[in-house]
């Protein structure tokens, strides 16, 4: 089965449906629109279950819903919109959906907000934890992934991970977090969460790094290590996005260009194994953004590049340029955020990043 790929465009205020076949990508479909009908200004965060279509977008203040069953043509199901109270979706950047409620990282309410989607036609607000500072330290969430009953959010103005207890979805709480210089936290834009680890990646202009943070008991999250540095040899200006499969984690670097893998089987000493990097021609990499991988390649959004970027990574230490698929025409403009379409098993519980890169 190829693999089949949704992407956030955000120039094209579009949701873009690619059969990314390494060697061989092409585009299946797309719907776009900002405002009414499908409020889709400044497309960010996308996340897929089963043939439902999830996404934030920035600048429309909403999450949008859309079957893509068909992905040569996409359909609106429904939608829900605004700034501040009653919805909380001012700024809505990052969404993930687990299940009847999607949690959406809405930056400019400094706002987590769940939304009842049990009937997609209708979506609904249930609840949200919000507010720069204490008590909630939620200031301008960029990325969110969630584990059981715990929501871990990336909060680029208080300068770490808040953690929030989602056993109730209608009566989330903060129950930890993790902030700040001692913690080798700032500017936090991506997380991926395994098992009782937080793989972090840092914006840290001129600079960059990858954290490594145990959440074993969410409420007092301890630092494990940390790798950085902007250029060579690590690549990880800017960094971006981070995705985590046995023992490598991948990130991307939004102002090195780069795609960079490191090995973090030891958490207090993580160990770069390789790096691509490179706008343009030959790799297509510039603004590397947001990733997925899956059986030996990451497929990575340069948003600079207006490309859906393959690349091989069968042998980490010697991450190559496969292929691509880039706009306009195909409706890749500012790409974003990408998650799998149900014809590639996902993990349910893992966020799609879109990182706000300013």
């Amino acid at each position: 089965m190829p693999p089949i790929m949704c992407v956030a465009a955000s120039a094209d205020d579009a949701i873009t449906i690619i059969n990314a076949t390494p060697g061989a990508p092409v585009f299946l479909g797309s719907i776009q629109g900002a405002g009414a009908p499908n409020f889709l200004n400044q497309a960010s965060g996308v996340y897929v279950v089963g043939t439902i279509a999830y996404v934030a977008s920035v600048l429309d203040n909403s999450l949008s819903i859309f079957d893509v069953a068909v992905p040569a043509a996409p359909v609106l199901l429904g939608s829900l919109q605004g700034l501040g109270a009653p919805n909380f979706l001012g700024g809505a950047v990052e969404v993930v959906v687990v299940g009847n409620y999607a949690y959406v990282c809405a930056s400019g309410d400094d706002s987590l907000t769940i939304i009842d989607v049990s009937n997609p036609a209708a979506p609904a607000f249930a609840a949200n934890v919000a507010g720069a500072g204490g008590p909630n330290l939620m200031g301008q969430p960029l990325d969110v992934a969630i584990q059981g009953n715990y929501a871990y959010v990336c909060v680029r103005a208080d300068n770490g991970i808040t953690i929030v207890d989602i056993t109730n979805p209608l009566a989330p709480f903060r129950i930890g977090g993790i902030y700040g210089v001692p913690a080798q936290l700032q500017d936090p834009r991506g997380i991926y969460v395994s098992g009782n680890t937080a793989y972090v990646a840092e914006f840290l202009l001129g600079f960059g790094e990858l954290t490594i943070i145990d959440v074993t008991n969410p409420a007092a999250p301890n630092f494990l290590g940390a790798i950085w540095g902007g250029g060579p040899p690590n690549f990880l200006w800017g960094a971006s996005k981070v995705f985590y499969s046995s023992g490598i984690a991948y990130v991307t670097a939004f102002s090195d260009n780069a795609l960079s893998i490191f090995d973090v089987t030891n958490p207090a000493a993580p160990v770069h194994l390789g790096s691509i990097q490179g706008a343009g021609a030959p790799n297509y990499l510039g603004g590397a953004l947001d990733l997925y991988v899956y059986s030996g390649y990451a497929y990575v959004t340069a948003h600079n590049d207006w490309s859906l970027t393959i690349i091989d990574v069968t042998n980490p230490a010697v991450p190559t340029f496969n292929s691509n698929i880039v706009g306009p025409g195909n409706f890749l403009g500012d790409v974003y955020g990408i998650w799998p379409h149900t014809l590639v098993t996902a993990p349910v519980i893992q966020t799609n990043p879109a990182t706000g890169v300013s």
